[in-house]
């Protein structure tokens, strides 16, 4: 993932596109569970198909790309005395984003030539692939628009570092920016109009931004606070959330409400005195309340769950855990993030408000929850 790509023991890069899907792992060994709010490990839950004690247990409902390198996408799905498992897709594919407002992921498949397919998939009814581009040299952090008829990722154009766009519907892609210095880690605002972004340059790297529909990049104002990247829309209002220099050689997780006039809005949304290693992997709740990164510092990363309005810290994983890709259920109330368990990656979830490890499974990675289907009340995860 650019130059802020850990040390990967899981080769996700083996397709020549590290991050085909905002990918990028680490793993260590231990599983010694997490805790909300507070350093203390607690005791493993086991680890299986069971979750929870009968009738207490949420629903788990995920999808998760299945070996390394990568040899499909699984469902993983449930209740609490027992998880079914569904061979979804075969072959060399990751398993991206859910389009909004739909059961349907995005599903990237490498090809023999080194090019990348995209295509959509239901996950109750897998047979329905619907292609949406052919062909594309790099896929690298997928995301949608919010109505979800945009697919905003980076890619390259004639060998350029670039930010595309393709329509889901009519397959065309289009180049919004292209930098030889390096574009990445896109992300859609809430209002559907700008593709926010980070850019590295001669000065250092920076936040830029450029309409959905095209134009020319413009800086993105990040109140005086020195960006490191990662910038991350949240799905519920005008804010971006984005990794900051708290001083020098610290770096926190900062929130910037570029909405209305005059200097945009920017506080500090991660806990005092920040980190001296990397922050990475930002992940909003679907409300938007409470947001999940990697702390990735010695001796290993981990996760942490924050409340986005005050900044109160929920969940952190212990350190000697490895942790990446963290997601959030559609009921908020489970974590799943990819883990390591001797040395192969495993996809582990947690129950945010105790930390309980409810479950986890080996030869999984990059774990995306399944929404619940329109209209049916259901709060699974």
């Amino acid at each position: 993932m650019g130059r802020r790509t850990l040390a990967l023991v899981l080769a996700a890069a083996s397709f020549g596109v590290a991050a085909a899907c905002g990918v990028g792992t680490s793993a260590t060994a231990g599983d010694r569970g997490a805790t909300p709010g507070a350093d203390p490990t607690t005791p493993p839950a086991p680890t299986g198909t069971r979750s929870e004690a009968p009738g207490r247990g949420p629903v788990i409902d995920l999808v998760a790309t299945v070996g390394d390198p990568p040899r499909g996408v699984r469902r993983i799905h449930g209740g609490a005395l027992a998880l079914e498992r569904t061979d979804l897709l075969a072959g060399p594919t990751f398993a991206g984003p859910f389009r909004p407002g739909s059961r349907t992921f995005l599903a990237v498949t490498a090809g023999e030539d080194g090019a990348y397919d995209l295509a959509l998939v239901d996950v109750d009814e897998p047979s329905r692939r619907t292609p949406v581009a052919e062909d594309l040299p790099a896929v690298r952090w997928p995301t949608f628009t919010p109505d979800g008829t945009v697919l905003v990722f980076g890619g390259l154009v004639d060998g350029t570092g670039a930010i595309l766009r393709v329509g889901v519907e009519d397959g065309t892609v289009e180049p919004l920016v292209t930098s030889p210095e390096g574009v990445f880690d896109p992300t859609v605002t809430y209002d559907g109009r700008w593709v926010v972004y980070a850019a590295s340059s001669r000065s250092g790297l920076r936040l830029a931004r450029v309409h959905l529909g095209g134009g020319a990049p413009e800086p993105f104002a990040t109140g005086g606070v020195r960006p490191y990247g990662t910038p991350r829309a949240s799905p519920a209002e005008d804010l971006v959330a984005f990794v900051g220099f708290a001083e020098p050689g610290r770096l926190r997780v900062f929130a910037v409400e570029p909405g209305g006039d005059g200097a945009p809005a920017v506080r500090a949304v991660s806990p005092e005195p920040g980190t001296r290693g990397s922050i990475e992997h930002l992940a909003f709740s679907a409300d938007g309340t409470r947001l999940a990164y990697v702390v990735a510092e010695a001796p290993a990363p981990r996760v942490e769950v924050v409340e986005v309005a005050t900044g109160r810290r929920v969940l952190r994983t212990p350190a000697g855990r490895s942790a990446q890709h963290p997601a959030f259920g559609p009921g908020g109330r489970l974590l799943a993030f990819t883990a390591a368990d001797a040395g192969r990656p495993a996809v582990t979830v947690l129950r945010i408000s105790d930390g309980a490890r409810i479950w986890s499974e080996p030869g999984l990675w990059l774990a995306r929850f399944v929404p619940p289907p329109p209209d049916s009340g259901a709060r699974s995860g």
